[in-house]
C-alpha cells in the first residue's frame, strides 16, 4: 500500500470524525482557526497511530512506514512527557481556557456514543489515567513486525 492510498482511506474519517468533534462543540467562542487546526492535525495523527495495527496486513511501502513509525514514535514521547495524557488534547484544553485541563474530546466510537447519550457534560467529567504501557507494547510489536515483513519481502 502506497502513502497516498492510505490518505485516501484515512481522509474521510479523518474529516468525520473531526467534523462531529470540532463542529459540534459548543465551548469553542474564541480561536477557532488554531484549534480547529490543532484538533484536524490531532485527529490526523490518531487515525495514523491507530493504523499502525493494519501495517502487518497491508504490506505498507517504506515511505508510509516510516511514517507511522514516526508518528508512533511523537505519540509516546507525549504519552511519556505528559504522564500518560496525550500532549495535543493538553494543548487545545489550554488553548480553550477551560477550568479543566482534562477536558475529553471524542476520538473513537465509544467517545461518540458516550457524548450523544450523556449531552455536553460528558466531555467536562475528569479524564481517567491510562496506563498506556500495554498500548506502547502493542503498537510497537505491530510496528516491529511490518518493518521485518518488510524487510523479508
Amino acid at each position: 500500500m502506497k502513502i497516498y492510498e492510505c490518505i485516501t482511506l484515512i481522509l474521510p474519517f479523518v474529516i468525520a470524525n473531526f467534523c462531529m468533534d470540532y463542529l459540534s462543540d459548543s465551548e469553542i467562542l474564541a480561536d477557532e482557526f488554531k484549534l480547529g487546526v490543532v484538533q484536524f492535525i490531532h485527529h490526523i495523527i490518531l487515525f495514523i497511530h491507530s493504523f499502525v495495527i493494519f501495517g502487518p496486513f497491508i504490506k505498507p511501502s517504506l515511505p508510509l512506514i516510516i511514517l507511522i513509525t514516526a508518528v508512533n514514535i511523537g505519540v509516546q514521547i507525549g504519552w511519556l512527557i505528559n504522564n500518560d495524557y496525550c500532549w495535543l488534547t493538553t494543548l487545545t484544553n489550554n488553548l480553550i481556557g477551560t477550568k479543566n485541563c482534562n477536558r475529553k474530546w471524542m476520538a473513537d466510537i465509544e467517545s461518540h456514543i458516550k457524548h450523544y447519550l450523556h449531552g455536553d457534560s460528558w466531555s467536562i467529567t475528569d479524564i481517567n489515567k491510562l496506563d498506556n504501557k500495554l498500548n506502547v507494547c502493542l503498537f510497537n510489536v505491530f510496528n516491529l513486525i511490518t518493518i521485518i515483513s518488510h524487510i523479508i519481502s
